[in-house]
């Protein structure tokens, strides 16, 4: 929505006072727009990447681009791919598994970790290898296939599996079994800590609570729905993506009662309810991926709702 305002120069003091009482009331109509990228420039195995099913990217310290693929991690300069494939004499020239899922970077090293098909690696900046981390639970048995990693709000680092949670402790530079409810068996897809240190936990079986010490507690609203993705929004809210219901929310506050609503508004005006991440950038606006296409909006409540659906390129 475009409003053209005139303002005739008349010169008295009622006149000018008005002029800012209208621009004030018109300001207060207006939707908040997000920014809308007029062209997209679109990189392929011709140009480098080593397949092209990107599950994740990430920026390093120093400007890198990071994209993990069904056939290992990229790095970009921005000009040429440097491609780290399965690491398959153990000797740190790549990650684990062929299948890169989720990375999480340490801001202060500039190390890379990356959960994988295989198990979880650790990218180490200074020296260009890879560190590889066994995850073993409390029974002795060892977790190969790692969904995700992450580092929550506190800078703790978590990493995700098919069948358990696992912190990390760097004191012993190790992970340890965090144990969680015996009969609960899903894959951990992402995972955040709220402002009141509950951990929250999206798995292909629903959204899971737990703090320290305290049961694993179900999320009835989500039950036995695949939650995709966490996101911290703006600082006082939490967005939860799905498969298939769209997205979720709750306030980021000390309410303890875990209110969670769907974003039904947003939610209707999405290319599909498919939703594989969100993702808040540095202007405030929230990008969202789904099985149609990108959608771009922002947190307010009157937020316009843009959407660039997925067109299969002609050959």
């Amino acid at each position: 929505m475009t409003i053209i305002l005139r303002i005739f120069t008349v010169g008295t003091k009622l006149n000018y006072c008005f002029a800012i009482l209208l621009i004030f009331i018109l300001n207060t109509f207006v939707v908040a727009a997000p920014v809308v990228p007029t062209h997209f420039t679109h990189l392929s195995v011709q140009d480098g990447l080593s397949q092209v099913t990107v599950s994740d990217i990430i920026e390093d310290n120093i400007g890198f681009m990071w994209f993990s693929t069904q056939s290992g991690l990229n790095r970009y300069d921005g000009y040429n791919f440097v491609n780290y494939k399965k690491d398959q004499n153990l000797d740190g020239s790549g990650p684990m598994g062929d299948y890169v899922y989720k990375m999480a970077l340490n801001k202060t090293t500039g190390d890379l970790w990356a959960a994988s098909s295989r198990g979880l690696s650790r990218y180490d900046q200074k020296y260009d290898r890879f560190v590889h981390y066994p995850l073993i639970d409390s029974a002795g048995m060892q977790h190969h296939f790692v969904a995700t990693v992450v580092y929550d709000r506190t800078g703790r680092l978590w990493a995700g599996t098919n069948l358990g949670l696992f912190e990390y402790h760097p004191n012993s530079d190790s992970f340890v079994h965090v144990e969680l409810n015996q009969s609960a068996k899903f894959r951990i897809q992402d995972i955040e800590q709220d402002i009141n240190g509950v951990i929250w936990l999206a798995t292909s079986q629903g959204l899971y609570a737990f703090k320290e010490d305290r049961p694993l507690y179900t999320i009835p609203e989500l039950e036995g729905i695949e939650v995709s993705d966490i996101e911290l929004i703006n600082k006082n809210q939490i967005w939860f993506s799905t498969n298939g219901k769209g997205i979720y929310s709750k306030q980021d506050s000390t309410d303890l009662r875990h209110v969670i609503k769907p974003l039904k508004d947003l939610s209707s005006e999405l290319s599909s309810p498919s939703v594989s991440s969100i993702k808040q950038i540095r202007n405030g606006d929230i990008w969202i991926s789904t099985l149609g296409g990108l959608t771009i909006t922002r947190s307010e409540n009157n937020a316009e709702i843009i959407n660039l659906n997925y067109k299969k390129e002609k050959k």
